[in-house]
């Protein structure tokens, strides 16, 4: 069995038998450093407090100002985009972001 839960502004997720590798994560640590078990809930537990949380925090992510250099032709990026298992971003600009984004 699997499962998360909120507990305050903490999450905490679990696999059976439970490791706890997860225990006192945050859930906007959780949502940019485990993007699998966010959609996971996004998926199987929609109407949550947890996927609630992860859509305002998404939400909020997006209304952010973005601030960054295109890494491709050095212009005012308007897009960025994470890797996985990485924690750099990486910021493209309108016309890069097709070829490299």
């Amino acid at each position: 069995m699997r499962g998360l839960y909120a507990q305050g502004a903490g999450i905490t997720v679990w696999d059976a038998p439970s490791d706890g590798r997860y225990d006192g994560r945050t859930a906007e640590t959780h949502l940019l450093r485990a993007p699998d078990d966010v959609l996971w809930v996004l998926r199987d537990r929609p109407d949550s407090r947890l996927a609630r949380r992860f859509r305002d925090l998404m939400a909020a992510f997006d209304a952010r100002a973005m601030e960054g250099i295109c890494q491709a032709c050095g212009a005012k990026a308007k897009r960025g985009t994470a890797l996985p298992e990485r924690t750099e971003l990486y910021f493209f600009c309108e016309d890069c972001a097709g070829r490299f984004g």
